[in-house]
């Protein structure tokens, strides 16, 4: 009976904070559509900054009236990073033009399309952090580290090839050496292995570095439309 005394509470409890953040989206949307834009942008901003709101569609909806009220009030950069937030959560949301102003949709539109291009090329980026010789260091702007890399794993590379050429060209025939030469010729293949590894040991360790250190969605989200 406790327990089903408790549910009712927390279930009342609930419904009245939902009622709460309803209320404060349509006194925020009341605003708006009476053309008090200033005002609305603070209620709006009240609702996102810290977010209160839970409903989905009220989250986009109120970042979308927010940018709409500083588009309109001449703070596009504002409006800007508010579009930027609807588009993280919904890439493809777009504006209804029957209830918005031309100029805006064109705005959000030509963001939305610019967003796009630079996810595209931002994944095709992604894919330089398996290439060796610090190329996914040096995209990441560590350069200290990818000039280090390609030093080391230059290094190893040159190193084995040189190694496995003068071994070849002291064989007599296939794996076979002179007497003379068994000993230099045991030397320089511990010495190709050694360069081997230090290459797939460097190169591995260049790729989760670089995998690991590419920066984040958000980190990477840095182009922008609006000239200041």
């Amino acid at each position: 009976m406790r327990v089903f005394i408790l549910i009712c509470v927390m279930c009342v409890c609930t419904w009245k904070t939902a009622m709460a953040e309803s209320e404060g989206f349509q006194k925020a949307y009341s605003m708006y559509a009476y053309g008090d834009f200033k005002e609305a942008a603070k209620q709006f901003h009240s609702l996102l900054y810290p977010l209160v709101l839970k409903d989905k569609d009220e989250i986009l909806k109120a970042y979308q009236y927010l940018g709409i009220c500083y588009y309109i009030l001449d703070q596009k950069l504002a409006a800007e990073n508010e579009f930027r937030a609807i588009l993280r959560t919904d890439p493809h949301y777009s504006l209804d033009p029957l209830f918005t102003p031309p100029q805006i949709v064109e705005f959000f539109d030509e963001l939305k399309r610019a967003i796009g291009m630079e996810a595209q090329r931002k994944r095709a980026l992604f894919f330089l952090n398996f290439v060796p010789f610090g190329v996914g260091q040096f995209q990441n702007g560590q350069k200290t580290k990818g000039y280090l890399l390609l030093g080391v794993e230059g290094t190893a590379l040159l190193t084995n090839l040189v190694t496995y050429y003068t071994r070849k060209t002291m064989e007599t025939s296939p794996d076979t050496y002179s007497k003379d030469d068994v000993k230099t010729a045991n030397r320089l293949q511990d010495a190709q292995l050694i360069a081997f590894w230090v290459f797939v040991g460097t190169g591995v360790y260049g790729i989760v570095d670089a995998v690991w250190n590419f920066p984040a969605e958000a980190e990477r989200d840095g182009i922008s439309i609006t000239t200041r």
